[in-house]
């Protein structure tokens, strides 16, 4: 590690708590991890780590698989997509939302006009065409993939759209 990287390090650590940490550290897992592997990458003791860890499974914020030996721990998905739902809702309006729609759309338009096939998963098989690259072969993966997360954004956007109301709405006054 560099002094820079030490410093940003050391400035995190005293300027969050452990808990704070230990739940940033656990969002951003790609897969699960150990109550050791996470209390390295936050800074903090494993018991530590292990009672925030706890806190945030019983929050049903974080699932734990006990099945594994150690216990292992990973982001739930459906409060993730609540929170990716509810930022969009909170951050956008209704015609900003829409207007994000249908962008996407014309992405998804874009793509099965230029390789005409109906969905990433056609695009996908399409690589093994006799005329096609091995250039276009990777960049027709990489066009699937983005197919697939702006898939997932349309659908993020959706619910947030659906759910506008309640995910906006304020408390009422009190008088």
């Amino acid at each position: 590690m560099t002094a820079d990287t030490n410093l940003g390090i050391d400035r995190w650590v005293e300027e969050t708590s452990a808990f704070d940490r230990v739940q940033s550290v656990a969002f951003a897992l790609q897969q699960p991890q150990t109550a050791g592997e996470i209390a390295d990458s936050a800074h903090v003791s494993e018991k530590t780590a292990r009672g925030h860890l706890g806190r945030l499974v019983e929050m049903d914020i974080l699932l734990e698989d006990a099945d594994d030996r150690p216990t292992t721990y990973y982001p739930d998905p459906g409060y993730m997509r609540y929170r990716e739902v509810r930022t969009l809702a909170r951050e956008n309006d209704r015609d900003e939302l829409t207007e994000m729609v249908a962008t996407l759309k014309g992405d998804l338009e874009d793509w099965q006009d230029e390789y005409d096939v109906e969905d990433p998963g056609e695009l996908r098989v399409s690589v093994a065409d006799a005329d096609v690259s091995q250039a276009a072969v990777y960049d027709r993966q990489k066009i699937a993939e983005d197919w697939e997360y702006t898939e997932h954004r349309i659908d993020l956007l959706k619910d947030a759209l659906a759910q506008y109301g309640r995910l906006t709405a304020r408390p009422p006054a009190t008088a």
